[in-house]
């Protein structure tokens, strides 16, 4: 990626769009909805010019959300700055954080009992999410 800033990056999809976002003045667009590894981060990290496109693009009055399969404990640990997005929906769509409030909604059901034991018998890795820490 070649990238002098945020408003000259030469066509990395988030770059883009972001700038794209904030050339259009009237507000078209009223939230910007992202995933994280892969789109926001580069090796598990978020460069500073698209932390900072993130906060310019807050400014302008639009809402940020965060969409990721990761556990939320985890994406928090990765990414100290998520609190510049309104919402984050983490763990695959299980949960729904506010970073503001720091109030979390579980909105996925539990699999059945057994199901975990299962996987362990089955030798199948998995991970589960902590949704007792905040």
């Amino acid at each position: 990626m070649v990238c002098n800033d945020y408003r000259h990056c030469h066509f990395d999809v988030p770059y883009a769009f972001l700038s794209l976002l904030l050339i259009d003045h009237a507000v078209r667009y009223h939230a910007f909805i992202t995933d994280y590894d892969g789109t926001l981060a580069e090796n598990n990290q978020v460069p500073a010019a698209v932390l900072q496109a993130l906060k310019d693009l807050k400014a302008t009055g639009r809402r940020l959300i965060l969409v990721t399969g990761r556990q939320l404990n985890d994406l928090k640990n990765a990414f100290p700055e998520f609190g510049v997005f309104d919402a984050i929906v983490a763990e695959n769509g299980a949960l729904v954080f506010n970073p503001a409030t720091l109030e979390q909604e579980i909105i996925g059901s539990p699999p059945p009992a057994g199901f975990f034991d299962l996987l362990a018998k089955s030798k199948i890795p998995y991970e589960k999410g902590d949704r007792k820490s905040v």
